[in-house]
C-alpha cells in the first residue's frame, strides 16, 4: 500500500537468496485464486531439487495448468495499469473508513493497512460482546465481515473488512454500520 515497501528476504543478498524459498501468487493481487497456480522461486538447485522430490512423493503435481500460467503471465506483464488503479480504489477505501471511524467511533482502532485489502478493526472498545457483534452485524447490518474470532481467541471483538470493492459499497456499509453499533454500544 502506499507508503510501504515489502522486502522479499531473497532480495537482501545472493547468500539470503541462496537458503530461501519465496513463494507468490497473483491469486489476491490479480484476482486469480481460481486459476490454482503459484509460483515457487527456488535459486539453489540443491533447495530445488529437494523441494521437487518431496512434491512428487505426495504425489502433487508440480506441473501449472496452462490457464493459470497465462493468467498470470499476463497479470504480472500487461495489467500493471490496472493494478495501481485497484491499488488506489483500495487506498480511497481504507481512507473512507478510517475518516468515518475517526470521526463516528474513535475509541474503534483501524489497524493500519500495509499490504494487503483486508482492513482489521477492533471493535472491543465499545463494549458489545464479539458473539453479539458477529450476529448483529449479519442480521441488522447485512454486513458480511470476517468475525475476528474464527481467527481464534486473540481475534475475538474485531471484524476484518475486505475493502476490494467499489467506493460506494463501502460507504453504503458504513452507514449501516453506524446504525448497529450505536444501537448496540455499551456506554
Amino acid at each position: 500500500m502506499p507508503g510501504y515497501h515489502h522486502t522479499v528476504f531473497a532480495s537482501i543478498s545472493e547468500e539470503f537468496a541462496m537458503h530461501s524459498i519465496t513463494m507468490t501468487a497473483a491469486s489476491k493481487s490479480f484476482n486469480l485464486a481460481g486459476m490454482q497456480t503459484s509460483c515457487v522461486i527456488i535459486p539453489n538447485k540443491e533447495l530445488r531439487d529437494a523441494f521437487h522430490a518431496e512434491q512428487l512423493l505426495d504425489e502433487v503435481n508440480p506441473k501449472s495448468n496452462i490457464l493459470g500460467y497465462e493468467a498470470t503471465r499476463l497479470a504480472y506483464t500487461e495489467c500493471g495499469e490496472w493494478f495501481d488503479r485497484a491499488l488506489a480504489v483500495i487506498d480511497h477505501n481504507r481512507q473512507t473508513v478510517v475518516d468515518f471511524m475517526a470521526k463516528e467511533f474513535p475509541e474503534v482502532i483501524v489497524t493500519p493497512l500495509e499490504g494487503t485489502y483486508l482492513l482489521w478493526m477492533d471493535i472491543r472498545p465499545l463494549g458489545i460482546d464479539y458473539k453479539h457483534l458477529a450476529e448483529i452485524l449479519r442480521t441488522e447490518g447485512k454486513l458480511f465481515f470476517d468475525d475476528g474470532y474464527i481467527f481464534g481467541t486473540p481475534g475475538e471483538g474485531f471484524e476484518r473488512w475486505n475493502l476490494a470493492c467499489p467506493t460506494r459499497y463501502v460507504e453504503e456499509a458504513l452507514l449501516r454500520l453506524k446504525g448497529v453499533l450505536n444501537k448496540h454500544r455499551k456506554d
